[in-house]
């Protein structure tokens, strides 16, 4: 999907901290330089901003906190509701170590900001995990939890978020919980510094790592916005065995148990991924379902019952 962002005239040299998927709304936490009247003074400022898929112009929701060029911003999405933003370094000039780490809770459907700041401690990743706050990084022996029902922070002696078992070689990696399962996707090559394939998943009850299948190339470097999508809006492939597949460049519909005839044997490729040009076809709007093309036409679009 394609999105714009579009800030108020006083707000110059913007720059994007993350995106993040919540109560059916996209959200963006921003920073640039805020022009005060007169044009005299100059703010450098982060803020939360909602985004509008339509094309319309983006609201601005929340005002944050003012920053300096070593503040560092992390967020992330809990129960579908709040967003949990953790910054550290914060302030036009930043103030003494412990003293300028700031925790905010926006709650969407209210459209309220909390600081909940007291005892947090920074690291580098923030994600869901049950109905905790979990603030830690990669192989650490310790990690810092907030509960959203005494809204305390504590300190955790235990390695939450262990290094995974197989190699996983990568820098620059994305990552995204879903409150039981932390994902990490691509990222580059430690030593080749090129775009890698992998994707593994810990799950927080099993305590384990597993490996999930391999990106494909437009993804690599992509970042992550973790998201529930109905059913029907899902569209999947031709050899899925669980939904039927609707190709964007045309109106039939595939039933995913379509047998090729006999005599296609001969045109069948396949090199151990699965892949067919059926796949090509049906992307391109190639497949031919013995349909005339001038049944195409909007005035035709009752019948919903086609199937091949």
């Amino acid at each position: 999907t394609s999105f714009l962002l579009e800030l108020p005239e006083n707000h110059i040299s913007g720059s994007l901290h993350t995106i993040v998927a919540c109560s059916g709304k996209l959200f963006a936490v921003i920073s640039c330089h805020i022009i005060q009247k007169g044009g005299q003074n100059v703010q450098w400022s982060t803020f939360l901003m909602e985004v509008k898929e339509d094309g319309t112009k983006s609201e601005i929701k929340n005002h944050l906190f003012q920053r300096n060029e070593n503040t560092s911003v992390v967020a992330c999405v809990m129960q579908d509701r709040k967003i949990c933003i953790l910054a550290t370094k914060v302030g036009a000039i930043p103030r003494r170590k412990g003293k300028s780490t700031k925790f905010f809770v926006y709650d969407a459907a209210l459209n309220r900001k909390y600081e909940y700041s007291r005892g947090v401690n920074w690291d580098n990743l923030m994600f869901a995990a049950g109905d905790e706050i979990v603030v830690t990084r990669m192989g650490k022996f310790s990690c810092m939890k907030y509960s959203m029902t005494t809204r305390k922070w504590r300190h955790v002696k235990e390695q939450f978020l262990p290094f995974p078992t197989q190699p996983f070689e990568s820098t620059d990696f994305s990552s995204i919980s879903d409150g039981s399962n932390f994902y990490v996707f691509g990222g580059k090559g430690v030593k080749s510094m090129e775009s890698v394939a992998e994707a593994m998943c810990y799950n927080y009850a099993e305590k384990k790592w597993k490996k999930l299948q391999e990106l494909p190339q437009p993804l690599r470097q992509g970042a992550t916005c973790c998201i529930q999508l109905p059913s029907n809006l899902a569209k999947c492939h031709i050899k899925c065995p669980h939904c039927i597949f609707f190709p964007s460049r045309s109106r039939a519909k595939y039933d995913v148990h379509y047998q090729r005839e006999e005599d296609d044997d001969e045109y069948d490729y396949d090199d151990g991924s699965g892949y067919t040009f059926d796949d090509d076809y049906v992307s391109d709007g190639l497949w031919s379902d013995g349909v005339p093309d001038y049944l195409d036409d909007d005035e035709y679009d009752d019948y919903e019952n086609w199937f091949i």
